[in-house]
């Protein structure tokens, strides 16, 4: 197993180099996405990309069977009581599903808060719902993503870069997860 680290939003990814952290992956797909902007991109960058963020979500080989669909499962068990990182993956699973999204990634920034490291700070919640209600909305967003990963016919990945826009979410969503809070 390759080893891990937590990026600021407190998402976990697998990395080559314990030296590589958030930042770098950070810096790395940021310098992409100016190239993407400028138009310099080219498609091999393009497959370089795709492939680091295979990496990035894969616990194995960047080659093995649906890593990205293994990843989505792993980070909705590991922010199940999370409304906005739920919100987020649910999103984002909904854009790989149908191409549309609620919000773009960039509109989480106060959803999907930074870790503080404080266990006992409170968390942003959904506060259009009573506290009786809450757990069952969590348990509903969770389950909501689930099924669209269960009832999700082809690789997630090519999913996302078959839409219009696809291949600029997934480079948005990657960059929003993986940005340190003195990037804000």
């Amino acid at each position: 197993m390759k080893p891990t680290f937590t990026s600021a939003r407190g998402f976990r990814f697998y990395t080559q180099d314990d030296n590589a952290g958030a930042s770098y992956h950070y810096g790395l797909l940021r310098r992409y996405f100016d190239q993407e902007i400028r138009q310099e991109i080219r498609n091999k960058d393009r497959l370089d990309i795709l492939r680091h963020i295979q990496g990035l979500v894969s616990s194995s080989q960047p080659q093995a069977d649906e890593p990205l669909d293994t990843w989505f499962r792993d980070m909705l068990k590991e922010h199940e009581h999370r409304d906005g990182h739920l919100r987020f993956l649910h999103d984002t699973l909904s854009f790989i599903s149908t191409g549309r999204r609620r919000l773009p990634a960039a509109g989480y920034k106060a959803l999907v808060e930074f870790n503080s490291g404080i266990d006992d700070v409170a968390k942003p919640r959904n506060v259009s719902i009573g506290d009786s209600q809450y757990d069952a909305y969590l348990r509903k967003l969770s389950d909501e993503c689930i099924e669209i990963l269960v009832n999700h016919e082809s690789d997630l990945l090519q999913s996302w870069l078959q839409h219009e826009d696809g291949f600029m979410d997934l480079l948005n969503t990657f960059i929003f997860l993986l940005e340190e809070p003195a990037n804000r």
